[in-house]
């Protein structure tokens, strides 16, 4: 979603887009092709190639767009496979200009910190209301 031309693709005005300045991703997936070899795929039935023009890593950055910073959240104890994709995709983003932020949310999993948020106190609900100023 964050790299999606919406102007373009679904003729959003520019100026709705634009209000869109900063975007969250929660314990995200960047690289889809690690899913068709898994035990995940058997319900989803996705293929090599669809895997690989669905995933963000693997498409073009377009250097001619201003896309809104991008945070991408990541629950302390999440898989190994998260780390390793969403630290990959962190540096993929700021090697082509895109301002992109990493945050680690300490003792938390994939799902404690989607339910955590319904609290005032919540640190990831601070964050996000924080940045979105």
């Amino acid at each position: 979603m964050h790299r999606t031309d919406w102007e373009k693709k679904y003729d959003i005005p520019k100026e709705t887009v634009e209000k869109v300045t900063d975007v969250f991703s929660l314990a995200g997936l960047f690289d889809l092709r690690a899913l068709t070899n898994s035990y995940v795929n058997d319900a989803i039935g996705m293929s090599e190639d669809e895997a690989q023009r669905l995933s963000p890593a693997c498409l073009p950055v377009d250097q001619a767009r201003r896309y809104p910073a991008l945070h991408l959240v990541l629950p302390e104890h999440d898989t190994a496979e998260f780390f390793r994709q969403t630290k990959e995709y962190h540096h993929l983003m700021l090697r082509t200009g895109v301002d992109c932020r990493m945050k680690i949310l300490p003792d938390r999993d994939h799902v404690s910190m989607i339910e955590a948020l319904v609290r005032p106190d919540d640190e990831l609900r601070s964050y996000i209301l924080q940045a979105a100023r």
